[in-house]
């Protein structure tokens, strides 16, 4: 069996190397909507945009190559918590909504988690 080992790998061009056969998220990004809107962790993510209570746009650095894409999301607050979004059918392909809602399915702010599958631009 042989091992390969890199720090980095690249496309002949310089880019990202394109995988075959293989599907992983496009975006991530964990932050703090409850209290202070950090971002926790990310990948593919600028920013978040607040616009409201339990409302919450993510940005993408890289554009996804539609506005069809696969949204997950969960609240890390509490189990009681909702996320759903907007990445079924994304506003564009950078930026998506995500809306967040307690127990009484009024809107509230929490730490969310979400993900995006589908292929980048």
């Amino acid at each position: 069996m042989s091992t390969l080992k890199a720090d980095t790998i690249q496309s002949t061009g310089g880019g990202a190397a394109t995988l075959t056969k293989q599907q992983a998220a496009k975006h991530f990004v964990w932050f703090d909507g409850n209290t202070s809107n950090a971002i926790e962790n990310s990948f593919n993510n600028s920013s978040v945009t607040d616009s409201g209570t339990g409302d919450y746009r993510p940005v993408l650095t890289s554009a996804m190559s539609s506005t069809f894409s696969v949204l997950t999301a969960m609240s890390y607050r509490t189990s009681r918590y909702t996320c759903t979004g907007s990445g079924v059918s994304m506003s564009s392909t950078t930026v998506y909504e995500l809306d967040c809602t307690n127990s009484s399915a009024a809107f509230a702010d929490t730490e969310v988690g979400a993900t995006l599958d589908g292929d980048l631009a």
